[in-house]
This record gives structure tokens, C-alpha cells and sequence, in this order.
């Protein structure tokens, strides 16, 4: 995810054309990662897996794994959009245009009330899938957490 264009080949993409359904739920997950990161493996990767999306013609659904944390800024947390801390777009481009220390610095004012990086990656990446789904059958899933499976079809099974 964090690897521009997906880290795909031209030979890759045609290969994936095909594809039904999407269920996205890559992400970094770690609370403590820099903005940089972040913002490259959740919020970048997102979007650019939709733009990879409006390639595929026989798409039904795209379905984003988010976090019941995402919009913990609010004290009722409603089935809706939420305006984002900040763009999609403008994210990216701040961590394309500063320095490692310009970012570190500036991180606390961008995270604000959000208590870390990877719930305001999250707050951010619904908005993204607003604005990139574009026609795309597309919902959004608040779970408070994802884990591996207790017995089926093993214990432990994640499938990488």
C-alpha cells in the first residue's frame, strides 16, 4: 500500500482487470507511526487503490475496512460522511514537500483533537473514498477491531 501506484505492474493491473469486489483493509495499524508513513500507507495507497478501481468494469462493490475510532473527535458518531481534518490531496502533498523534522514538527497541530496518527489516517481515508469512489457501489465499515480467526479454516488463519 505504500509503494506509489500500488507497487503494480502495467502486467499486473490488466491482470486484475477483471476483479468483482474489492475489500480493503490494508492499512498500518500502529498508532505511533509518523505522518509520512502514515499518510503514504493509509491515505495515498486508498486512493490510489480507487483510481485502480475505475479501471476494473465488472467492479460490484468496494468496501472499506475503516475503525469505529475514525470519527472520535465527536461525541455521537453518526452513518455519515464527516468532513476530514484535512484533504485528501493536501495531505499528500505536505508530506511530499517537507522534510522528516518539518513534519514532525507540525504533526501535533495537524493531528489536533485526534489522539493519534492512525485515527486521523482513518478520518481522512473515509473522506477519500467520498471523493474517489465516483460511481463505484462503495460502503464504509466501523468495526472496533479487526483480528485473526479463532478455528477456521486453522486457528490463527490471516491468509498472507
Amino acid at each position: 500500500m505504500s509503494q506509489l501506484n500500488l507497487g503494480l505492474s502495467e502486467k499486473d493491473r490488466e491482470r486484475i482487470k477483471n476483479t468483482d469486489f474489492i475489500f480493503h483493509s490494508a492499512a498500518s495499524v500502529r498508532f505511533n507511526d509518523n505522518i509520512r508513513f502514515i499518510v503514504n500507507t493509509n491515505i495515498r495507497g486508498t486512493r490510489d487503490l480507487l483510481l485502480l478501481a475505475q479501471e476494473m468494469t465488472s467492479l460490484k462493490a468496494f468496501v472499506y475496512i475503516s475503525t469505529a475510532y475514525s470519527q472520535c473527535v465527536y461525541s455521537k458518531i453518526e452513518e455519515k460522511f464527516y468532513m476530514p481534518p484535512i484533504k485528501t490531496e493536501d495531505i499528500i502533498k505536505l508530506t511530499e514537500i517537507l522534510s522528516e523534522d518539518q513534519l514532525d514538527l507540525i504533526t501535533p497541530k495537524l493531528l489536533g483533537n485526534w489522539p493519534n496518527t492512525y485515527a486521523y489516517s482513518k478520518a481522512i481515508c473515509e473522506d477519500t473514498i467520498r471523493q474517489y469512489s465516483n460511481g463505484i457501489p462503495t460502503c464504509i465499515v466501523r468495526p472496533s477491531i479487526v483480528i485473526s480467526t479463532e478455528k477456521e479454516p486453522i486457528a490463527g488463519w490471516i491468509n498472507i
